[in-house]
């Protein structure tokens, strides 16, 4: 190959490369329906762009609440189709009533999958019932040392208590 070709080349693949990241755009996304099918099931997610609404199948691998909202990344060109729903970052938008309750840890298993990074189990109590939640931890660079027992502050939606976040970075000292 002439050392013009190639250059040509390495080029038009930085040019196609930097086209795709520009088109890359987040939002949140909404879980909308789980149909139950003799496979499992299937899960759908709802979420917006330039004014269009997108519903979308992708798999849940935890029994979702209806309402939960989590970041998507997705193609602006195609979002349909070429899109990422990162269950690692959920999230409360502006107007949703919540409350704050305190969770422990009761179980910690590292690297579920490579990509996704961590699974915590958690308990807590809302109005004095007895919940507990699943979250995902997002690959970390410096190792979290999570421990059965640890407390930190959770927030959960008042119109149904099972969709809840436990904010990690929000400790709950020991007495």
């Amino acid at each position: 190959m002439k050392k013009s070709t190639f250059l040509l080349s390495v080029l038009l693949v930085i040019a196609h490369c930097s086209c795709t990241v520009k088109r890359q755009k987040e939002t949140y996304t909404t879980y909308v329906e789980h149909r139950s099918t003799a496979r499992g099931g299937e899960d759908y997610w709802e979420f917006s762009n330039n004014g269009k609404k997108y519903k979308v199948f992708a798999f849940k691998p935890f029994s979702g609440v209806i309402g939960e909202k989590c970041i998507i990344i997705y193609d602006s060109l195609n979002p349909g189709v070429n899109f990422e729903i990162d269950d690692s970052r959920p999230i409360f938008v502006k107007g949703e009533d919540t409350g704050k309750t305190i969770c422990t840890i009761i179980k910690h298993d590292v690297c579920f999958t490579p990509k996704k990074g961590e699974l915590i189990l958690f308990e807590y109590h809302v109005n004095g019932r007895y919940y507990e939640g699943i979250q995902t931890i997002p690959p970390r660079k410096d190792f979290l040392c999570l421990k059965i027992g640890d407390k930190f502050e959770g927030e959960y939606w008042k119109q149904n208590p099972k969709r809840i976040i436990i904010h990690l970075d929000k400790p709950v000292k020991k007495e």
